[in-house]
């Protein structure tokens, strides 16, 4: 173990341990601890992380609880703050921070938030090269994919994909509306509550393959 401390010797600031650990403002390490603050650097593959044992972990440890006790890492360019990443103390999160703002968040529960402030324009965007296949948003549930939102390269259009058994639904003010069944059919929610079109917003025209009728009222009697 190899030691730096001040010129009196009274004050340790820096050591590496026998297994090649780098601790700064430490004697031992932070995981796991309440009363160790500082930066630690694992020498190689270390059981020390609680997520994994064949990692080498960066750690910076901060004491205390409160929402401003954060662990952070700043970026700076001529001694001006660029950006930020860091822990919030409070509770589990990841905060991102553009300047001294805070633009985006990762909450304890897995919750994405952007902070976007008075900007008006777009508040993400993908860029991709591809020339082939789509573009997509994949929503899943168990490891079996349910849903995506797509931008289909080979079709040139945006794309909303329900898999197997799953429907699309619309909901307007609060409300399902319409929905998609899984056989396509777009239906009302309410029997009789929507209308396609209106008095002042008319539709054009309606076109029917052979052989296909218009049926009316409730028991669809006249057609």
């Amino acid at each position: 173990t190899h030691t730096f401390e001040n010129a009196a010797g009274s004050t340790e600031y820096l050591r590496i341990d026998s297994s090649g650990n780098f601790n700064l403002g430490l004697t031992a390490s932070p995981v796991s601890s309440s009363t160790e603050q500082g930066v630690f650097l694992a020498g190689a593959d270390s059981t020390q992380s609680v997520i994994s044992s064949n990692v080498t972990p960066f750690v910076i440890n901060r004491m205390g609880t409160g929402g401003n006790d954060r662990n952070c890492i700043e970026f700076r360019n001529n001694g001006v703050l660029r950006g930020t990443i860091g822990a919030i103390g409070a509770s589990n999160g990841i905060f991102f921070q553009s300047g001294t703002q805070e633009k985006m968040r990762i909450t304890s529960e897995g919750v994405l938030e952007i902070n976007r402030g008075s900007a008006s324009s777009d508040a993400i965007v993908i860029n991709t090269t591809s020339t082939s296949n789509a573009c997509r948003i994949k929503f899943n549930e168990s490891g079996s994919n349910k849903a995506q939102i797509a931008y289909s390269h080979d079709n040139d259009r945006l794309e909303l994909v329900s898999q197997s058994g799953n429907g699309i639904a619309i909901y307007s003010g609060g409300n399902l509306v319409w929905k998609f069944d899984t056989s396509g059919h777009l239906l009302p929610n309410s029997v009789g509550a929507v209308n396609i079109g209106s008095t002042g917003a008319e539709v054009g025209n309606i076109f029917l393959a052979d052989s296909k009728k218009v049926f009316l009222g409730s028991d669809q009697d006249t057609s």
